[in-house]
């Protein structure tokens, strides 16, 4: 279950994130609600300045139709209603011509319409009452009534399409009504050249005839002006139908892209934190932990920096060497070991950065006195930038102190068990040579199986013998140019009949004549010992091969048997003292245990090494290497007994 310090930990990785991407939104919509009301106001001023371009081009042809208007007007009030047919044509067609969206000039005495110009396209004009005409009727009795010219719009003209008429009554100077000068123009073609214009500044248009006219629904808000026409309230209307719609606000993606980047940003840097801080808080806990173990060890320990200086010491250091840790600190490690040792020491800090202990047996200088006490220093290298290495160190006096009583309870009663040993297994073999006379049949096999055990109880007596004196340096050897060849044929001889039993063959190849510098006896138990274990796991009706050569300055020796072979997990223990690769109970050979330990300390002894090859299922090869003997006769190799 995680505890509630983990949780709030793991939440609070995103509050930031979160309070950053509130934050950032905020602005975000703050920034493209100002910029959203910039562009509405930019574009509410532009829309302004179309519309009133718009109604400006508008009023411009109206007033210039009032002023055709009321210049025919003035002609005929001045010729007393008298209009020349020629001359006014004349002068009709110069007026026509200042303005183009006129479509005709009528004139229409006692409102009868009996002069237009021009006449093409406006014959049904000709001849009509206004009387007649309900829709544009009471338009003209408002001019007539008010004395002054009255515009009527729209108007669906008889001759086809939408006007705007302008109706200017005269009167005569005796104040008589004359009649009316209708002055029609297309509005349609107006509103559409006007339309044209604003459309290329990307403004649709719409006159609107009556205040309440709905406009289109569609893309894009109405800008609507007044746009009075005489007594009228006419308006118009403008928008623009991409802005805001139909396309992708660059700028709002933008933005928001930010504020997700921005958070995202922010996301990965405070989960980094956050790592950092948990990697840091398990580190605590591990240097806690670390601090613990190391003060608690029962065994000194030691942190050195890479050039060899004691950073720190636990209790138990301290008291060996008799100093507080603060002043052990700093202290160069290789001072307070034995000067014998300090180059192997030396090396075992210079080593690899592989993490793996490596250990070696020392002496530790004691003081006051500088005693030098036996321990064991096991060290770790550390991949580390300052620190160097992480030192074990574990007194072993009392160790050897029990190894030494081992040793000598053994040796001990080895001696006392060879003794009596020896007594039985003569008369063994006195009772078995016959001298005592004939034994019935179930007699003489107890005998040998008596034998047999004293024999087995008395190689292992042997065995112990030697091993002891290989751990206490005491075994002495005579060291001499002799034939390995001949030696292990002697023994190949002698181990025949234990060969035999299991129908094994015994082979030696080799050259001839090998000589190298060795202890007659030890070689041959050596080769007893590796003969032994290779006939011992051999198939039946095996063979076991011999092979000795020369390999450079060492006589080569191998002994090969083809039965299962070792498994790998044996390697470590090979050469152990009761080393075993099946040490149950149940295990299916005999032995020791104590055959290889032996055969390595004697090679060793004679300046020589050993090892084993093997594959399972295939067997195994055994084989030391032993000195070349100088055949000159020359001395020894130094260390050697003659």
């Amino acid at each position: 279950m995680p505890t509630l310090r983990t949780m709030s930990m793991v939440l609070a990785r995103f509050y930031l994130p979160v309070l950053v991407f509130m934050l950032s939104s905020a602005i975000a919509v703050m920034f493209l609600d100002s910029r959203a009301r910039q562009l509405h106001e930019q574009e509410a001023r532009a829309m302004a300045q179309v519309l009133e371009e718009s109604r400006s081009e508008f009023q411009e042809n109206l007033s210039s139709v009032m002023y055709l208007a009321s210049g025919v007007a003035a002609y005929i009030q001045a010729n007393h209603g008298y209009i020349p047919t020629e001359q006014a044509s004349s002068w009709l067609r110069n007026l026509r011509d200042y303005n183009p969206y006129v479509r005709n000039i009528g004139l229409a005495p006692n409102n009868r319409i009996t002069f237009v110009y021009p006449l093409k396209g406006n014959e049904k004009v000709l001849g009509l009452d206004y009387v007649d005409l309900p829709e544009q009727w009471p338009r003209v009795q408002l001019a007539m009534q008010r004395h002054r010219p009255v515009i009527d719009a729209p108007v669906k003209l008889v001759q086809g399409g939408v006007g705007l008429i302008h109706r200017a009554p005269i009167f005569l100077d005796d104040g008589r009504y004359w009649g009316m000068v209708s002055t029609v123009m297309r509005l349609d073609a107006i509103m559409s050249g006007i339309r044209a214009r604003a459309a290329r500044q990307g403004v649709e248009l719409q006159f609107l005839f009556e205040p309440q006219t709905r406009l289109e629904r569609g893309h894009g808000s109405w800008h609507v002006i007044d746009m009075p026409v005489d007594d009228m309230k006419w308006q118009l209307a403008g928008r623009k139908p991409g802005i805001g719609h139909g396309g992708m606000d660059y700028v709002a993606v933008g933005v928001w892209s930010l504020v997700l980047l921005f958070t995202l940003t922010t996301f990965y840097l405070s989960a980094a934190t956050w790592r950092q801080r948990m990697l840091q808080g398990s580190l605590n806990e591990s240097l806690g932990l670390f601090r613990e173990a190391f003060q608690n060890m029962p065994h000194g320990l030691l942190l050195l920096d890479r050039s060899g200086h004691i950073v720190e010491a636990n209790p138990v250091m301290q008291n060996m060497l008799g100093r507080s840790a603060a002043v052990a600190r700093g202290s160069l490690f290789r001072e307070v070991v034995a000067p014998v040792h300090r180059a192997s020491v030396d090396g075992l800090l210079a080593g690899p950065q592989d993490g793996k202990p490596r250990t070696v047996e020392s002496e530790l200088l004691i003081p006051p006195r500088g005693e030098a006490v036996p321990v064991e220093f096991s060290v770790v290298r550390l991949q580390h930038e300052q620190l160097g290495c992480l030192v074990f160190i574990r007194d072993i006096r009392d160790s050897r102190r029990l190894l030494q009583a081992q040793n000598e309870f053994v040796s001990t009663a080895s001696h006392e068990l060879r003794t009596p040993l020896t007594a039985i297994i003569g008369s063994l073999e006195l009772m078995r040579s016959g001298v005592l006379g004939e034994f019935p049949p179930d007699m003489a096999t107890m005998l040998e199986m008596a034998a047999s055990n004293s024999d087995r109880l008395q190689k292992l007596i042997n065995d112990l013998l030697d091993t002891n004196r290989l751990i206490l340096g005491q075994m002495s050897l005579s060291i001499k140019p002799l034939d390995v060849a001949e030696v292990a044929r002697t023994v190949l001889l002698s181990l025949q009949p234990i060969a035999a039993r299991k129908h094994v063959r015994l082979l030696l190849e080799t050259s001839g004549s090998v000589l190298a510098l060795a202890d007659e006896d030890r070689l041959a138990q050596v080769l007893v010992n590796l003969l032994a274990n290779a006939i011992r796991f051999s198939h039946d009706a095996g063979q076991v091969i011999v092979r000795v050569r020369v390999v450079a300055d060492f006589v080569h020796c191998s002994v090969q048997d083809f039965g299962r072979g070792i498994d790998p997990s044996f390697a470590p223990r090979a050469f152990t003292r009761f080393g075993q690769a099946d040490s149950s109970d149940t295990r299916e050979q005999g032995g020791t245990g104590l055959g290889l330990f032996i055969c390595r300390g004697l090679v060793e002894q004679m300046h020589g090494r050993i090892g084993y090859e093997s594959e399972p299922g295939r067997g195994a090869i055994f084989w030391f290497d032993l000195p070349l003997a100088d055949t000159a006769g020359e001395k020894l190799p130094e260390g050697m007994l003659a």
